[in-house]
């Protein structure tokens, strides 16, 4: 039997790793840096540009992304 500690860090990572998601949905331009995503059992490689920064772009901590979802990617503007 899980205890109460167990079950409220778990609630409160599922939690954090929707927060992450909502977060790639609100800025899907990010999907075309180089990234690692968690899709069939594996890590592949995604995306086609260099990132710019040092901090986590289009994976969440778990390792989802829009296209590891299956999630077309977003279309530039013209």
């Amino acid at each position: 039997m899980k205890t109460a500690w167990e079950a409220l860090a778990r609630f409160w990572a599922e939690q954090k790793e929707l927060s992450e998601r909502l977060s790639l949905a609100e800025r899907p331009w990010e999907e075309r840096y180089l990234h690692w995503a968690w899709e069939g059992g594996e890590y592949v490689l995604h995306g086609e540009l260099m990132p710019s920064t040092k901090r986590r772009m289009s994976t969440t901590r778990g390792g989802w992304c829009r296209r590891a979802a299956g999630r077309p990617l977003p279309r530039p503007h013209r």
